[in-house]
């Protein structure tokens, strides 16, 4: 992340596009990690409630960043919030390697023999088959919404970077109530359920989409309570 956010700092025209594969590839190879990280620190019992917890920092973050990186955006320029990302990033890099602790088994001898041996194992299973191809389309679907409700917003309705970023706090409120009925329920009513009632809401969100009048209101609304479902 800090090396994408140092080039997107210095790149100019197309070339943006090579430090923000960079910032993908940090994001995308961090997440999976932390939470495989988490589900190591605590039993499978109370598991939901430990990643819905960490996750809030992502609501949390779009509900104090997001107006402020509108009104950067507006007064000095897109690239001012990425250098201040750029500074977050090497402090919480500093702070995870310093403070967390190791997972249960750190420093056990590494088992020989492939390193896609568990892969291969885990595509033979039927659940894990189902799960990825599950989590592709949500990721799939969640990245879309992310990268185009703003843009369509600004196109429709003529708002402004500001705008636009209070906006996204409200996403962000609503993000984080999915967050805490998932932090309540969760592992009470068996987290199988749960993917399965908030597969179902999101399909009924976004299909909803499709019939809704597309008024300033009612295109906020909807954006809201998406965000809060998918999260």
């Amino acid at each position: 992340q800090v090396a994408g956010v140092a080039a997107l700092l210095l790149a100019q025209g197309w070339w943006a596009v090579v430090p923000m594969v960079l910032l993908g590839l940090g994001s995308a190879s961090f997440v999976p990690v932390q939470l495989a990280y988490v589900s190591d620190q605590v039993s499978y019992k109370t598991r939901g409630r430990a990643m819905a917890s960490v996750d809030m920092a992502f609501s949390v973050a779009g509900i104090v960043s997001l107006p402020i990186v509108g009104w950067l955006i507006d007064n000095y320029g897109w690239r001012a919030p990425y250098a201040i990302l750029g500074g977050l990033a090497m402090l919480t890099t500093g702070f995870a390697w310093r403070f967390l602790p190791e997972a249960p088994g750190t420093g056990q001898p590494r088992t020989t023999g492939s390193p896609f041996a568990g892969f291969k194992v885990a595509a033979k299973t039927p659940a894990v088959l189902y799960a990825v191809l599950l989590a592709a389309l949500i990721f799939y679907t969640f990245a879309g919404f992310s990268t185009v409700w703003a843009l369509w917003l600004n196109a429709q309705f003529t708002l402004s970077t500001t705008e636009i970023g209070f906006m996204a706090t409200n996403i962000s409120l609503a993000e984080l109530t999915g967050v805490l009925i998932s932090i309540l329920f969760i592992d009470r009513i068996g987290k199988k359920l749960g993917v399965q009632i908030g597969f179902v809401l999101a399909t009924v969100f976004f299909l909803s989409w499709l019939l809704l009048p597309h008024t300033a209101f009612s295109s906020r609304l909807n954006l809201i309570l998406l965000g809060g479902v998918l999260e």
